[in-house]
């Protein structure tokens, strides 16, 4: 069965934050600057390890959202995330946006770009990852996540941004 789920097309949060339908704000501006990281062509090569390393604790920081255990998310996330987010900033986000989409289906990573240089962030070691998402209750959903190499060695989430697609699925042929 369908939830109603707000009309929001997109939200994020951290680095990757806007709602549609409000007015822009700085860090929406921030946001669409961020985005443009998949439209360019700046990707700086990187060890698969890195990546690989980067793909494994962001998904493991998904697994905690996916729980809704949102302030164990927000405290996993990198100190730059909670330094632009506070906690209960986040836990509101969440269980407005994240929470109405339901149970995790499936979640594939879809492309990976490590990054030396991200707008508005401090110099570092990034990897945006786009996750083509099946959700209970939105079945075509993309999840971008940026995450950060921490000063302990440790890829930790800076950046969350949902878009829903709208269009509806069509049935295969033959199915109404």
């Amino acid at each position: 069965m369908m939830q109603n789920i707000p009309s929001l097309v997109s939200a994020g949060l951290g680095l990757l934050m806007f709602t549609v339908g409000a007015e822009p704000s700085a860090t929406d501006k921030a946001s669409a600057a961020s985005a443009s990281i998949f439209s360019s062509d700046t990707s700086v090569p990187a060890s698969s390890a890195k990546e690989k390393a980067a793909v494994s604790a962001t998904t493991e920081w998904l697994g905690i959202m996916d729980k809704g255990n949102y302030t164990e998310a927000w405290q996993a996330g990198a100190g730059y995330l909670r330094s632009l987010v506070k906690q209960a900033m986040f836990e509101q986000k969440m269980q407005t946006v994240r929470q109405p989409l339901g149970k995790l289906v499936s979640r594939t990573t879809a492309r990976t770009f490590y990054r030396t240089k991200l707008p508005d962030t401090p110099a570092g070691e990034y990897v945006v990852i786009k996750f083509a998402t099946v959700f209970e209750n939105k079945p075509s959903t993309i999840e971008t996540v940026t995450s950060m190499l921490a000063t302990d060695g440790q890829w930790r989430v800076i950046g969350y941004f949902i878009k829903i697609n709208e269009t509806p699925a069509t049935a295969p042929k033959g199915q109404p």
